[in-house]
């Protein structure tokens, strides 16, 4: 956790990461990676996600982008509540979702962290809660990853994350399979 803190320094500083994969690394290891780096990994529950590979060079930035949904979604969900992250093909890209039932968000709110996610802001004059938001923002730019954050039907926030096939490896996104994590 104090390396990704570190780390997300760096990326709000618009420094490249320096670890980095030579071949492609499976997409539910890049997820395992991000569940690795939060403290309360045993309520993490990955369920379905079809199978992907991400190009090495540039697995570490989603695997930190995850790190920072799941972080983030446990932050505010109860103790006793799972946080959910699964992943889907969809046409031109593969789509992840981070999903808990904790408190929500007003729509002010959702619509206000969103514009940040997309364009970013002085991070200098933000609330530090919001790091989270400005890393993942940053790393999503960076990428050309489309980030968002949803209310979730019942409670809470659902975050989606969309990698462009630029990012994954090979021709890898054939139908989806339903393979398990």
């Amino acid at each position: 956790r104090m390396r990704r803190n570190a780390e997300s320094l760096l990326v709000l500083a618009g420094v490249e990461a320096s670890r980095t994969w030579g071949e492609p690394v499976s997409l539910v290891d890049v997820v395992r990676a991000a569940v690795g780096e939060v403290e309360d990994y045993q309520r993490v529950t990955i369920t379905t996600m079809d199978t992907a590979m991400v190009v090495g060079s540039v697995a570490s930035d989603p695997a930190h982008l995850m790190a920072e949904w799941i972080e983030n979604a446990l932050r505010f969900s109860a103790p006793d509540l799972t946080v959910e992250v699964n992943g889907r093909v969809k046409p031109g890209c593969y789509l992840l979702l981070v999903i808990d039932e904790g408190m929500g968000m007003p729509p002010e709110e959702l619509e206000a962290a969103n514009e940040r996610l997309e364009h970013g802001a002085a991070f200098t004059v933000a609330p530090s809660r919001y790091l989270g938001h400005h890393v993942a923002g940053s790393l999503a730019r960076r990428h050309g990853i489309s980030v968002r954050m949803h209310n979730t039907p019942c409670s809470g926030i659902t975050a989606s994350v969309e990698l462009p096939t630029s990012l994954l490896a090979g021709s890898t996104l054939g139908a989806p399979d339903g393979a398990h994590a």
